[in-house]
């Protein structure tokens, strides 16, 4: 690590120590790094932030997310435990990836989460409350409209 007069940080190592201390990876840093340099008008944090942006855009929109992505949608008819069980791996590919949400998409994929928080794969987990699938998929419909 090394740290400038300027007071920004240069991190760097073995993938296993970026992931430690950078755990929402390196793009995401970068991205905050430029926002941070533009807001502060530095004429030196916007250059070092200039020779490394993020590699990777962050989607802020459904219709932004490139196809095959571990953000992108499913789009057809699945059941609701067949829906949990791809939205569970698609975002896992995601956080591996990278790949980097923000804005609007940020809060829907959070608020798709917390439908998912309540409702049980297993049938035979559910208890009185839990989310059923017809309101998994109402709630999901819902929150892409």
């Amino acid at each position: 690590m090394l740290v400038s007069g300027l007071g920004y940080a240069l991190v760097t190592g073995t993938p296993r120590f970026l992931r430690a201390a950078l755990p929402h990876g390196v793009d995401d840093a970068r991205a905050r790094f430029g926002r941070v340099a533009r807001r502060l008008g530095c004429p030196e944090l916007l250059a070092a932030a200039e020779r490394f942006p993020p590699g990777a855009h962050a989607w802020r929109s459904p219709a932004e997310v490139a196809s095959g992505s571990g953000v992108a949608f499913a789009h057809g008819d699945l059941s609701g435990a067949e829906f949990a069980r791809r939205w569970y791996a698609a975002r896992r590919r995601a956080d591996e990836r990278g790949e980097r949400v923000r804005d609007r998409l940020a809060w829907l994929l959070g608020e798709v989460f917390f439908l998912l928080e309540d409702y049980p794969i297993d049938p035979e987990l559910r208890e009185p409350g839990d989310v059923t699938d017809e309101e998994l998929l109402a709630g999901v419909r819902t929150l892409l409209e």
